[in-house]
């Protein structure tokens, strides 16, 4: 077999490998290395601990996960509250935006009438029927999924205690897993793989919290500015959509600038097309900066991954695709390549 046959045959078992652990293994591994980010978070804090005040490490990263824990819910427990006010506040208000919108469809639906020369009672029949199919659709939607709803919420409660516990694990048994690790005939390929994955992960959801941070800021300050009363919950909402690959803020901040333009808000609009752009230039920038070419990925390469992900594993594969895609030619050159430099 050439070295060619060779190549092309490691390379269809890598990839294969590399499905077959992210369909079946990673569901079963993925709170571990939580646990192993999380104990990697408080090492510092525990090591601290030890060496200037004495605490044992078990007790330092007991004390370690509370202090973490007090602040995450400090902090996330003001933005939450904040953001449950505005809910509460919208839902409040709701029926006067639906009389709104309402009021407007009517007024459309009668230009719609003297474009097409339909008569205006069909259009808004049209209308009025598309509504209460999508509102008819929602309401189903949600009374099905309210049982999984809880059942998910059991069951991410379980996931929370198996990552703290094996957090705590992790930091008290460490040595045992070095020793174990130097121990092994594969260290050499664990240290290599772990060592380049573990920087490109950190890289990776490094930068992404950031960007979500800064982009999630960046649309409340602006809409705030803008008068929005509800600028902390729909920041947060542009901001979660804009981690997906491909949609952006632009899929939530240019519909609603042209909706402002057809109802004659043109300071709105003006404001919200300047929100898109500064995210829009943010993103693109601290992307740059933050991962430059760590991850060793081209623009057609992450689309092809994307693309290839959402066909094999759903909604997440658009995560999961260019990951995959990563491993895959990490492993190849890590060890192929230092298996035939021997």
């Amino acid at each position: 077999m050439s070295t060619k046959q060779k190549r092309a045959v490691f390379l269809l078992g890598v990839t294969a490998a590399v499905y077959l652990g992210i369909k079946y293994l990673l569901p079963l591994v993925l709170p571990f290395l939580f646990a192993y980010g999380l104990a990697r978070l408080v090492w510092p804090f525990v090591r601290w601990s030890n060496r200037r005040l004495g605490i044992s490490e078990q007790l330092g990263a007991v004390l370690g996960f509370f202090l973490y824990g007090v602040g995450a819910v400090l902090v996330f427990g003001s933005v939450f509250l904040l953001a449950g006010r505005q809910l509460t506040r919208l839902l409040e208000q709701l029926p006067d935006y639906l009389a709104a919108v309402e009021q407007w469809l009517v007024t459309w639906s009668r230009q719609i009438s003297m474009w097409s020369g339909i008569r205006t009672e069909t259009v808004t029949q049209y209308i009025n029927e598309g509504i209460l199919a999508m509102q008819e659709m929602v309401t189903n939607h949600a009374a099905r999924e309210l049982v999984p709803l809880i059942r998910s919420l059991g069951n991410l409660f379980a996931v929370i205690s198996v990552v703290l516990i094996s957090a705590f694990f992790y930091i008290r048994e460490r040595q045992l897993i070095r020793d174990w690790m130097e121990r092994s005939i594969y260290r050499r390929e664990i240290r290599m793989i772990t060592k380049r994955l573990g920087s490109l992960a950190r890289a990776f959801f490094k930068s992404q919290s950031i960007i979500f941070g800064m982009v999630t800021m960046v649309c409340s300050i602006g809409l705030l500015v803008l008068g929005n009363r509800y600028y902390l919950i729909l920041g947060i909402l542009i901001g979660m959509v804009d981690i997906l690959p491909i949609f952006g803020t632009g899929t939530i901040l240019i519909p609603w600038a042209a909706v402002c333009l057809l109802t004659g808000s043109f300071s709105q609009a003006a404001g919200l097309v300047v929100i898109y752009v500064l995210t829009y230039f943010l993103r693109e920038l601290l992307e740059a900066r933050m991962m430059g070419k760590q991850m060793g990925i081209g623009s057609l390469e992450m689309m092809a991954a994307m693309y290839a992900g959402l066909k094999l594993f759903g909604i997440w594969g658009l995560f999961l695709g260019p990951i995959g895609w990563i491993l895959i030619k990490e492993i190849d050159k890590t060890l192929y390549l230092e298996y035939n430099n021997r």
